[in-house]
């Protein structure tokens, strides 16, 4: 299987009308197919609905741990204090169905990781993969669980 390093960057910019022009700001067709702005709580619930098809388990968690956050002045010193998150998980099979092929996602702090095990602890995501591709069902940290549309 093919692992990937992926960062996602932050930067916080003067907000006016101009800035967020569409034509300034625009899907290329190649790299970016699609854009559309969105709040945390709405690109969730826009995957929830189908309306966003595809997030990944980077995405999805990176997603989730923006939803405590209610105004963009919080995002530079949330994220200034907060350790760098890394997914890198491992997986394990949960079951097989005509649905496909469910798995758990085990991440780093997980009490069944092999790396940063935090005994007691539970962070995953579970997927489930099928013929089409893979769609998250729920994110798990500790006692927060976000849910997906599955």
């Amino acid at each position: 299987a093919k692992r990937f390093h992926t960062q996602f960057y932050l930067t916080v910019l003067p907000w006016s009308r101009e800035s967020f022009s569409d034509s300034r700001v625009f899907a290329d067709g190649k790299e970016t197919t699609q854009l559309d702005w969105f709040t945390p709580e709405e690109a969730l619930d826009a995957y929830r609905t189908s309306q966003i098809q595809t997030f990944l388990p980077p995405q999805f968690v990176s997603i989730s741990h923006l939803l405590p956050i209610q105004k963009h002045e919080e995002l530079v010193p949330y994220f200034q204090e907060r350790e760098i998150l890394t997914i890198m998980p491992e997986f394990q099979l949960e079951s097989k169905d005509d649905d496909g092929i469910h798995l758990s996602g085990i991440l780093p702090g997980d009490e069944e990781h092999s790396q940063n095990v935090i005994k007691g602890h539970r962070h995953r995501v579970h997927i489930t993969r099928t013929k089409k591709g893979m769609n998250v069902r729920k994110y798990v940290q500790g006692s927060t669980e976000v849910k997906a549309r599955l």
